[in-house]
């Protein structure tokens, strides 16, 4: 028995460049199954960091409209590293998630899918900016 697996150097990444693109497994094709992907964004002392959805297509369950009911395949954007947080959201079907903002340094992406339908996954762009400097006197 082998075990197949796709993309794994992408599925794990630190990403320190000022900006650039997260897409996930596969895209613009569809996502593999069965993937548990973590894209971590480490800025520079003084930085924050935006993250812009440009698409999303990610298995819903059509039953489920709360927002954040994920039941197939989710992606959960934290502020911090992943499952430490606080987790921003949980997002999936097609709606583009807000413009995200981190000012902690650190700006985390986990993407789970499961073993059944695939969709065409995400692209999403960053931009690190300096921080604001407030005069407090």
């Amino acid at each position: 028995m082998s075990v197949f697996s796709i993309g794994s150097e992408f599925c794990f990444r630190n990403f320190t460049s000022p900006s650039g693109v997260i897409e996930s497994p596969g895209f613009p094709d569809k996502y593999p199954h069965n993937l548990e992907c973590s894209y971590i964004i480490i800025t520079p002392p003084h930085m924050d960091v935006t993250l812009t959805f440009l698409t999303f297509d990610l298995e819903n369950d059509p039953l489920l409209s709360g927002e954040g009911d994920c039941k197939y395949d989710w992606l959960d954007v934290w502020d911090g590293l992943p499952q430490v947080g606080p987790l921003i959201g949980r997002y999936c079907g097609t709606k583009i998630p807000p413009e995200i903002k981190s000012s902690s340094g650190l700006l985390s992406l986990s993407f789970h899918t499961d073993m059944a339908v695939a969709k065409d996954g995400f692209s999403a762009r960053y931009n690190m900016t300096h921080k604001e400097v407030s005069d407090s006197k």
